[in-house]
């Protein structure tokens, strides 16, 4: 599933990778959910310093630094570190799931909801990682857009199926 450093207790430590989306601002430009390619809504932005910058209010795509393997048979759902979130920083907006037969890098929605600025050293534990076992084994795992991600996932259109 993952390196066994990572086993924190009942959950799996997540920790901030080095490469971050940032919203990029486009005036008069309006995104169809679902409907469009938003690439170049986002800027992709290493972290050189070795940290993130978060001002109040700012949000990026981030990333875990390790791979996650999620098995048949099993789902996860992300958390916050508390004390992070006692800064009122989440990592995720209400989409905590991993799913069964997930394989990559688990993408954060990082947003600072509190009015001071905050840094995050890349490598720093952000997360964490509840593993569950699901009920049934008979569904195909997940096989989806987001899979086998290295970096930060943008968001995609809808396929036709969906």
């Amino acid at each position: 599933m993952c390196p066994l450093e990572l086993y924190d207790g009942s959950s799996i430590l997540l920790k901030l990778g080095g490469t971050v989306f940032v919203p990029s601002k486009q005036e008069g430009r309006v995104i169809r959910y679902g409907l469009h390619e938003v690439d170049d809504f986002y800027k992709e932005k290493k972290l050189e310093e070795g940290e993130l910058l978060l001002r109040p209010s700012e949000c990026v795509l981030a990333c875990s630094t390790d791979r996650i393997h999620m098995p048949a048979g099993y789902m996860g759902f992300i958390q916050t570190k508390g004390t992070l979130a006692r800064l009122f920083v989440i990592t995720h907006c209400t989409d905590p799931q991993i799913d069964s037969g997930f394989n990559g890098k688990i993408t954060f929605e990082i947003v600072n909801l509190s009015p001071f600025e905050i840094v995050l050293p890349v490598g720093s534990p952000v997360a964490q990682l509840f593993v569950s076992r699901v009920s049934t084994e008979n569904f195909p795992p997940y096989s989806g857009k987001y899979r086998d991600s290295d970096i930060p996932t943008l968001p995609r259109p809808f396929s036709a199926s969906q």
